[in-house]
């Protein structure tokens, strides 16, 4: 049995709102197409059934731990699980503005925005 090979795109820090693929590829030429099933945190149940997963506007809940696996295209042959990749999704930071001075200003005063 072959063993797909799991990985995020990009693979870098993932925010919220941000688009992220995961992609899993099985090595076998014996088997010309594969139908595919992406797991997440354990789960018996697929969240996907595409080689390519792509989760469009990410959100903090898609976070965890992604497995896929393979299965022949009408035929018996099945492949291992994958390895475990983690999906990490942090929230923006919020800007914070400021004014410079603090207090009260008058026409004509210069103040810094930051």
């Amino acid at each position: 049995k072959p063993k797909p090979v799991a990985s995020i795109i990009p693979d870098k820090q993932v925010f919220s709102g941000d688009t992220v693929t995961l992609r899993c590829e099985i090595q076998d030429e014996s088997v010309s197409r594969w139908q595919y099933s992406w797991y997440k945190d354990a789960s018996l149940s697929p969240v996907s059934s595409v080689q390519m997963y792509r989760i469009s506007s990410v959100e903090v809940t898609h976070t965890g731990q992604y497995t896929c696996k393979g299965r022949e295209n009408g035929g018996s042959r099945s492949s291992h699980l994958s390895n475990a990749v983690t999906l990490t999704v942090s929230v923006k930071p919020k800007p914070v503005a400021s004014i410079n001075p603090d207090k009260q200003v008058f026409s004509g005063d210069t103040v810094t925005l930051r």
